[in-house]
């Protein structure tokens, strides 16, 4: 079965309405967005007032709110009859920007079977719009895969970086791939562990960041990463949503993180074109600042990157670890199945909330109270719920493509671009970027 979809979409008076964009009966219906991010219990879960109960009180409302929608109903009946173990997504396409700050990932079923959505019974996600769709749809599967880790937090102790990356190298490990890890830092002792790090599959190098901005934008284009991931201190306000990496000054000081990068450093092709996703484990970068803003994952998502996952709220270096080990295992089980299916060339989906439904539910085993049952401890746990994944489409096709054939490939797309006489501009540009992006491959 496909994904089911629920819109949110505003009219001009920006009331909010949940609408189905699906060719089944009553989708036109429009059915008002009652639930308001500063209404009880949305505004409490926010500032960290959890009662027992007020996550699945704050699911429970977002569940009867959509099941308004006699649409909506009707494919969740149907999904439960077709798909009683749960592996059809759910998702929500955000048009409307007030709605990002909802805990869509709390949805909670009351009934007779009832469930957390994102733990049992349906994966969550976020639909958002790109402005470049035509180039989100596959991506290159590389031996080995390319990862690209900022490590670089100020004022967090150097411990808390170490374990970032000995979760991560370690969910690598298990996955037995190849893979080659590129890590920036500001911190002397991350840079020794890294140079130390000995793995027949894993090759690890480092570099130490100064204050030099341009030079890390240009290195994460250089290095062509498929999974672009963040350690680091997210802000997001009125002056907007940004990523701050911490320089050797600042580790040495304490405070502060010098480099802010924002949606505009994602925009050239050259910074997301092999990207499969943007992992932001960070403070709020999940998080809209203001009703007339939108947070930094969904503005990544807009500039082009496939998918993004990012934390909604203020996070413990706890939640950040158990986070980064859960969720790239999950994933690279994923990759690892499509390897293992012997299609030639190697090639398949990866379902984005199917891959993070995953890692929620090792989050709340790993937090749950002796001799409580997982299901019963999510309802008063909330760190499972912060994780909130962007995405242009629910899944991202990648596809392990040998030299030669990225040759062919780049001399079809130059005879074509040849040939195309006073085409647009943006529509040469877009063949230009396809070819550019096949020839890193080629040096990669």
């Amino acid at each position: 079965m496909t994904p089911i979809v629920v819109q949110v979409t505003h009219d001009l008076d920006e009331r909010e309405y949940l609408s189905v964009n699906s060719r089944v009966s009553r989708a036109s219906v429009l059915v008002p967005l009652t639930c308001t991010p500063n209404a009880e219990p949305f505004s409490s879960i926010a500032v960290g007032q959890l009662r027992p109960e007020l996550v699945r009180d704050a699911g429970a409302q977002l569940y009867a709110n959509v099941m308004k929608h006699p649409a909506v109903r009707d494919l969740l009946t149907a999904a439960a009859i077709q798909d009683p173990a749960g592996t059809v997504p759910f998702y929500i396409e955000l048009k409307s920007d007030r709605a990002e700050n909802l805990p869509w990932e709390a949805l909670f079923d009351p009934g007779p079977d009832q469930g957390f959505f994102a733990l049992a019974r349906r994966p969550i996600g976020r639909l958002v719009e790109s402005l470049r769709p035509s180039l989100d749809v596959q991506r290159p599967l590389p031996d080995p895969i390319r990862i690209l880790a900022v490590i670089s937090a100020a004022g967090i102790p150097a411990a808390d970086m170490l374990e970032e990356w000995n979760r991560l190298t370690g969910a690598l490990r298990a996955a037995k791939l190849k893979f080659v890890v590129h890590v920036i830092t500001g911190l002397t002792e991350l840079n020794t562990a890294v140079l130390a790090f000995v793995d027949p599959d894993i090759t690890a190098t480092v570099e130490m960041i100064d204050d030099d901005r341009s030079r890390l934008l240009a290195r994460i284009a250089h290095f062509a990463p498929q999974v672009l991931h963040f350690f680091c201190h997210g802000r997001s306000n009125q002056d907007g949503s940004n990523l701050l990496i911490a320089t050797r000054a600042d580790i040495v000081e304490g405070t502060g993180g010098s480099i802010a990068l924002e949606e505009a450093d994602f925009e050239p092709a050259d910074m997301r074109q092999p990207l499969w996703a943007a992992v932001l484990n960070c403070c709020e970068l999940a998080a809209a600042p203001g009703e007339q803003l939108q947070s930094l994952a969904r503005s990544l998502v807009r500039v082009g990157v496939p998918a993004v996952i990012a934390m909604r709220e203020p996070i413990a270096t706890w939640v950040a670890h158990t986070f980064t080990e859960c969720f790239y295992r999950s994933l690279f089980e994923r990759v690892g199945a499509i390897l293992a299916t012997g299609d030639q060339p190697p090639q398949g989906d990866i379902e984005w909330a199917s891959v993070l439904s995953t890692a929620r539910g090792k989050l709340v085993a790993s937090r749950a109270p002796a001799g409580t049952a997982p299901s019963r401890a999510a309802r008063e746990l909330k760190e499972w719920i912060l994780p909130a994944l962007y995405a242009r489409t629910p899944q991202l096709r990648v596809l392990r493509v040998d030299d030669e054939a990225r040759r062919v490939e780049i001399h079809t797309l130059e005879t074509f671009l040849a040939q195309l006489g006073r085409a647009p501009a943006s529509v040469r540009d877009s063949i230009q970027q396809q070819i550019d992006m096949l020839r890193r491959q080629l040096q990669a």
